[in-house]
């Protein structure tokens, strides 16, 4: 008879016992900071690639208007206002901003990341009328 008390009494335990208990919640909470603090880094390591390559979009655009002038003029632009008009010289998502220097003999356009490249190892990038990229990494 004391057995079967046993039973019903932890029978109606279990049935009382409804949700989580404080430990079984810090435990997930514990797994996802651990899976935060991996995954993070590498999210932001992402986002830093991705933008560099609306760098890279804008700085051919850039100087394929310097040879477009350059079959004109005979000469390449001297100067990104010349290329592109007054304002500001961004890339499409304004991610980094453009300048661009050039005489008879080449060209140098230089795309300088914002703050969305910040702790990147690319924040500037270049490229000449030769085709030569830099640096070497970032492209």
């Amino acid at each position: 008879m004391v057995y079967v008390t046993k039973i019903k009494r932890d029978k109606q335990m279990m049935l009382k016992q409804k949700g989580f208990t404080l430990m079984e919640l810090m435990i997930v909470i514990a797994i996802i900071g651990i899976l935060v603090s991996v995954a993070y880094p590498s999210y932001q390591d992402h986002v830093r690639k991705t933008n560099r390559s609306d760098c890279h979009a804008a700085l051919l655009q850039v100087s394929d208007l310097q040879e477009r002038y350059y079959l004109q003029k005979n000469t390449y632009a001297p100067d990104i206002v010349t290329l592109m008009g007054a304002g500001t010289h961004q890339s499409p998502h304004e991610i980094c901003t453009m300048t661009a220097t050039g005489d008879v003999n080449g060209f140098v356009i230089t795309a300088t990341g914002g703050t969305n490249q910040v702790g990147a190892s690319c924040t500037t990038m270049t490229i000449n009328q030769a085709g030569s990229k830099g640096p070497a990494g970032c492209w």
